[in-house]
């Protein structure tokens, strides 16, 4: 009801504060966790929120917690931004009917993504590519006409797949 949905907001302006100004992988990575698991009631809160992070992931230099025996080289090399990258875009995927315009503007942005790993997340986005070229082609035709330069071959095979 309307207390769980006001409770739903507040913590989902919780986490977008603290994603906002944390640099420590752990708390970002835990934060978007939590959002994932809300992220259906909040849906564009949730999207404004990864869409904020992806942005600021850009800018900032991540740091690590602590772990006693551990070098904090090996910690940076495992615990990467390109990590909270693909959590991001995975929450993305769960919520992708509810906001489908704004989750494929991100998803277009991200599918020339330098990094294999990131790369490799886009496979789940392909049903949902076909599905939403077929749900609303002239939207897709749009989004495409405006990312053209600088899609990917997998992504256009998608969507002409989709459109035809």
């Amino acid at each position: 009801g309307e207390v769980a949905e006001k409770a739903l907001n507040k913590e989902a302006d919780k986490i977008a504060r603290i994603l906002a100004t944390e640099t420590q992988h752990d708390v970002i990575t835990a934060r978007i966790e939590l959002l994932d698991i809300i992220a259906y009631r909040v849906f564009e809160k949730a999207v404004a929120i990864c869409s904020v992070l992806l942005k600021r992931l850009e800018t900032i230099e991540l740091t690590h917690q602590e772990i006693v025996g551990y070098p904090l080289e090996r910690l940076q090399k495992f615990y990467t931004k390109e990590k909270i990258i693909i959590a991001v875009l995975e929450l993305l995927q769960h919520i992708r009917y509810h906001a489908p315009e704004a989750i494929m503007d991100l998803f277009f942005a991200y599918s020339v993504y330098s990094d294999e790993a990131v790369m490799a997340t886009f496979p789940y986005f392909g049903k949902f590519l076909e599905a939403f070229g077929k749900h609303s082609p002239e939207l897709a035709l749009s989004l495409v006409r405006e990312h053209v330069d600088g899609l990917n071959g997998f992504v256009v095979a998608l969507l002409c797949g989709a459109l035809s």
